[in-house]
């Protein structure tokens, strides 16, 4: 969900500066996901004087214009007509390559041949408010390529923010404006709502034949309306916050949906006859919506229709019907304001594959009451403003059986002994009461907007965020903590989670769930994926059989932040499914890539493949497991790898991750991954590690050089160098790898160091000798391979 706070602060009394606005969402209890502060990440938007302009050939509403973006710098952008310029206007603009904060990236695009160099911004494009038109326009020529920031003043941010499911009561800026308020300690602003100016006495009756599925539906009739253009104001509202202008009647049932967090639908009223019914769809009963697709009535689970005596109008909560949809030839409009049953909405949106804005809101459970009646009047007074409406008829309205308040009971001294510090009584209400609560003594009624509140230990933890956590300080415990006994799975989990944070990895921690059909695949796991029956969104649909997806995403975010490296990991269950029986698997997943060390430009390199496979092997050595080896291997969703062997049995992969799927995500940088399956390594690893001395005798060093076939595998010449050397061979290292002019085509040269050390004696040079004849006659046996003169 995307907010602009400046739009936030329309409901806010006193204005408060930007930073408090932007530290009291957290408190909300909100997700702050990304924040563009506008004055900041506008600087890349000019101002370009427009030079030139002529109608674009073969279009009837664009216009080719001449714009001077520097002094001497003529570039050619098209235009849209709807939004009228003339030549000798300063406008703010875009050019190609410039990603704007409200996601829209610009670039070089051909229209009927002529090439467009940019885009000139309206105010709602860019994240602001309209300024009267919604195109700003400068006429002081000092002000030719000026960043935007420089020429006038921008207040604000764009805030991406995460709506939990158990908070849907903030899926309107009007919701988050409650919250807001109440941990600045400041009033909120509700808009006022008119009353509508002209009334008749036209009403279409409403029958709910589904009264599980919908337990509420209001509608009335507007006439006279005038379809067309929204104002700027109400457009950059919703440009702004990611969605584009329609039309003024939709717009304003879109920009309502946004304030109030309740969607309405406005009907064609020539198009509904009789009267409105809510039922299911009937076996083989059809409905063309909007975005072109069909939907038919099955035997079974029909999802829920809203019809007129005839046939099905919309499919309700999700999508409108085409055919009833608003047109620049409808002239009276049939206003719905509705409560669906959440849990249908979401199973019909999940099985349909239709998913919107309204579906999103319904499937988490709205107010049925106050919310519901305030954005239908509201919307109501926008379209005699916004579409020149001339009438208005009563509401209809069908509610079966009206949800009521929750009452708990709470005391200050319970609220105390779960905070821990005291709270009195006075402190307490005035908390809940400003966050719309109805208090009567330790009576707490609760708003029905509140769906979360089904146990007094949420008003507990309402009274704690109003307060401030800040506020409850640490006190001394009476009691001597004691640490449980840890299981062998538990001492793994921990060991290999203290290696990795030593070494400079972020722990993450994610959802264990991840969409039906993910972009990327990398699990080792043998067969299906376990599906949830009855997911919350379709990115939450199954378990998830990999942790790489997640850590790829993460560094997706990160990339946004302009992250130079990547450095996370996670350890969590994978799932798989085969048959009946489910295989969870305990799984550390590592990600690495960027730059090695960012900290000091004269030693900074990017990560590799190596950097990764030394990690992997320092972290399973420091669980114990000494026989390891890695095998090339292919998988899904990596470029290139190998399989993590460990005592003979294949424990997890390594390998580059595909530049496919690294590439559309912006990532500017090579990403490497390994997933292990910690939970099969517990039987295997030690816990216990015996004191080795330092070595009291001086080691023997050899290097040889050799070439081999480019086929053999390193693993195998140093396995086989390790057997035929003897007892005495302390270390084995790779120090050379040649091919080219000397070499023999399918050959290369690789040279390695060794050391030999004795521990109660020194070495001779005969036993070393010894030892270096059997490692090339071994070498030549098993790989063919030749002693390269040195």
């Amino acid at each position: 969900m995307i907010i602009t706070t400046e739009w936030l602060s329309d409901y806010l009394s006193p204005r408060v500066p930007l930073a408090d606005l932007l530290a009291a969402l957290p408190r909300v209890g909100l997700d702050v996901e990304a924040t563009h502060v506008l004055a900041r990440d506008l600087a890349p938007v000019r101002i370009g004087f427009i030079r030139s302009m002529k109608p674009l050939d073969g279009s009837t509403d664009k216009f080719v214009c001449g714009i001077e973006v520097a002094k001497g710098d003529l570039r050619q952008i098209v235009c849209a007509s709807a939004h009228p310029v003339d030549p000798g206007w300063g406008v703010p603009v875009a050019l190609a390559g410039t990603e704007l904060p409200t996601g829209v990236s610009i670039r070089e695009e051909h229209f009927h041949g002529v090439l467009s160099q940019g885009m000139i911004c309206l105010d709602g494009e860019m994240g602001l408010l309209a300024r009267g038109s919604g195109l700003q326009i400068f006429r002081e020529e000092a002000l030719l390529g000026k960043p935007l920031p420089e020429a006038t003043t921008i207040d604000g941010a764009l805030v991406h923010l995460k709506v939990y499911p158990n908070r849907p009561d903030c899926m309107g800026i009007i919701g988050i404006a409650r919250e807001v308020a109440a941990m600045l300690n400041i009033q909120m602003v509700l808009p006022q709502i008119p009353e509508p100016p002209a009334k008749t006495s036209a009403a279409i009756p409403v029958e709910i034949l589904a009264p599980m599925l919908c337990t509420r539906y209001t509608c009335r009739v507007i006439r006279g309306v005038k379809v067309g253009k929204s104002s700027p104001w109400l457009a950059s509202r919703l440009q702004a916050t990611g969605s584009r202008s329609i039309n003024n009647v939709v717009d304003v049932t879109n920009f309502v949906m946004k304030e109030w967090g309740q969607p309405l639908h406005a009907f064609d009223l020539e198009q509904v006859r009789e009267r409105i019914v809510v039922r299911r769809f009937h076996m083989g009963e059809s409905l063309n919506i909007l975005d072109g697709r069909t939907i038919t009535g099955s035997k079974e689970d029909s999802p829920l229709a809203i019809c007129d005596e005839y046939s099905p109008l919309a499919l309700a909560g999700i999508m409108g019907g085409a055919a009833s949809g608003i047109s620049d030839s409808t002239v009276d409009v049939l206003l719905e304001a509705a409560h669906f049953e959440p849990t249908n909405i979401r199973l019909s949106s999940r099985r349909l594959g239709v998913s919107t804005d309204s579906s999103y809101r319904f499937e988490r459970g709205l107010d049925p009451n106050e919310t519901l009646d305030a954005a239908r009047n509201r919307a109501t007074a926008l379209m005699f403003s916004e579409a020149g409406a001339k009438a208005v008829g009563p509401v209809t309205d069908e509610y079966p059986v009206p949800l009521k308040r929750t009452v708990f009971p709470l005391s200050a001294e319970r609220v105390s002994g779960y905070l821990g510090i005291p709270v009195t009584e006075k402190t307490m209400t005035e908390s809940l009461n400003k966050l719309g609560y109805e208090c009567s003594g330790t009576e707490i009624g609760v708003p029905t907007r509140r769906v979360d509140v089904n146990d007094p230990v949420v008003l507990i933890e309402d009274v704690a965020r109003v307060i401030g956590y800040d506020a409850i300080l640490p006190t001394p415990s009476a009691e001597i903590p004691a640490s449980g006994a840890l299981s062998k799975l538990d001492r793994t989990r921990k060991i290999a989670r203290d290696f990795l944070v030593a070494n400079g990895f972020s722990e993450l921690r994610g959802v264990p769930l991840e969409p039906l059909n993910p972009t990327a695949q990398f699990t080792q796991l043998k067969g299906e994926p376990v599906t949830l029956t009855n997911p919350l969104n379709a990115d939450l649909a199954q378990s998830r059989r990999s942790l790489i997806p997640f850590a790829l995403n993460t560094a997706e975010l990160n990339a946004k932040r302009r992250a130079s490296s990547y450095r996370s990991f996670e350890i969590d269950k994978v799932f798989a499914r085969s048959g009946d029986e489910v295989n969870e698997q305990w799984s550390v997943g590592i990600l690495l890539g960027g730059d090695m060390n960012d900290a000091d430009w004269s030693t900074r390199r990017a990560a590799d493949f190596f950097d990764l496979k030394g990690v992997v092997e320092s972290l399973l050595e420091s669980l114990g497991l000494r026989d390891v080896v890695f095998a090339p291997a292919e998988m899904e969703g990596f470029a290139e790898g190998a399989s993590v062997i460990v005592n003979g049995d294949t424990a997890g992969y390594i390998g580059q991750i595909a530049p496919v799927l690294v590439a559309p995500r912006k990532i500017q940088t090579e990403l490497f991954a390994a997933e292990i399956m910690i939970g099969q390594l517990v039987s295997n690893a030690g816990s216990i590690r015996a004191y080795e001395p330092l070595p009291r005798f001086p080691g023997v060093f050899r290097d040889l050089s050799f070439m081999v076939r480019k086929d053999a595998s390193y693993e195998a010449i140093e396995r086989s160098i390790r057997a035929s050397a003897g007892a005495n061979v302390e270390t084995i290292q790779c120090i050379d790898v040649f091919e080219g002019k000397g070499i023999a085509k399918g050959s290369r040269s690789i040279a390695v160091s060794m050391a030999f050390r004795a521990t109660g004696r020194t070495l001779s040079s005969e036993e070393v000798a010894a030892s270096i004849e059997r490692v090339i006659a071994k070498l030549n046996a098993e790989f063919g391979a030749e002693l390269r003169a040195t």
